[in-house]
């Protein structure tokens, strides 16, 4: 709806309606006995948009936004009763659920997106907060089976902002960064999450620079020179800090390099991927009981190379 010729408002909403239906047999000594059993599941719901934007003059936008949004449930595994009995009998119940439901988003979000002197300068801000609902977990049981369920609630807030700068037709700065604070805020009990820590692989700051350079064209190729660095905070690699397997995962940078010539039919270019050659490791599994290892998946090393492409 036109409010006036600079402010607007959007109304929306998203309807679903789904069934599933599921046939699950197992058999042999680790399931205890041959079983099969059906499982069916069915959802509906209406999840709803709503968005604010005012216009105030060609080059600023401003939007406020609230908005809904869903992970679909479904039909649960079979566990079987007898190698998981003392399971069941610990949580109280004889089955493991027969479905989950699906998980739930709110999204809200305030920002601006401007431009100045010219379009020789773009900066693009946002505030967001996203509440998260009925989170779909797995509770692992110690006879080796598992399933899912809804429990918990978390809660992710911050700032994005993003920079583009242009001084002059051949050169361009790029800059753009992100501050994230991510935790639960209802205890997800068979995770050994409580609420106030923090959400895995949710770091409080990313960050990206970038600087291009385009020499003037001669003779039908225009030579360009870019190189770009990225910045990624420390986070968690488990929602269970005290979990055998629970690390820091440390903040690291990474620097890229391209160098190349452009024509209309064809680009060249050399790089160097993590130019620094920088270490540094994104995961960590440690075993326990009789498995007494360490795993580490850590980054690619320094890469060289030439890429080339043509244009039909």
């Amino acid at each position: 709806y036109q409010f006036t010729d600079r402010l607007e408002g959007t109304v929306g909403a998203r309807w679903f309606d789904v069934e599933q239906e599921t046939l699950i047999s197992a058999t042999g000594l680790y399931a205890g006995s041959a079983f099969a059993e059906p499982g069916a599941t069915a959802e509906d719901g209406v999840h709803p948009k709503f968005l604010l934007s005012f216009q105030a003059n060609e080059d600023q936008l401003f939007f406020a936004q609230a908005a809904r949004g869903f992970r679909l449930g479904g039909a649960g595994d079979p566990v079987p009763y007898g190698p998981c009995q003392s399971d069941f009998d610990a949580l109280g119940v004889t089955q493991a659920p027969g479905n989950f439901d699906s998980e739930f988003v709110w999204d809200y979000e305030l920002g601006a997106k401007t431009t100045w002197n010219d379009d020789r300068l773009t900066l693009n801000a946002t505030l967001y907060r996203i509440d998260w609902e009925d989170i779909q977990t797995t509770r692992n049981l110690a006879c080796g089976w598992f399933f899912t369920e809804n429990t918990g609630e978390a809660r992710t807030q911050g700032l994005e902002l993003e920079l583009v700068a242009r001084p002059t037709p051949n050169l361009e700065l790029l800059f753009s960064a992100s501050y994230n604070s991510a935790e639960i805020t209802k205890d997800l009990e068979q995770q050994n999450a409580k609420s106030g820590d923090e959400l895995p692989w949710s770091p409080d700051l990313t960050a990206f620079a970038s600087v291009r350079y385009q020499f003037p064209e001669r003779n039908g190729r225009s030579w360009y020179l870019q190189a770009d660095v990225s910045h990624t905070g420390s986070t968690s690699n488990t929602l269970n800090p005290n979990a055998l397997s629970a690390a820091k995962v440390p903040a690291y940078n990474l620097v890229n390099l391209h160098f190349g010539v452009q024509t209309e039919r064809w680009e060249a270019a050399v790089f160097a991927l993590n130019a620094s050659n920088e270490e540094t490791w994104f995961d960590q599994w440690r075993g326990g009981g009789w498995i007494e290892e360490d795993r580490i998946w850590i980054n690619a090393p320094r890469q060289v190379g030439v890429t080339v492409r043509t244009h039909w």
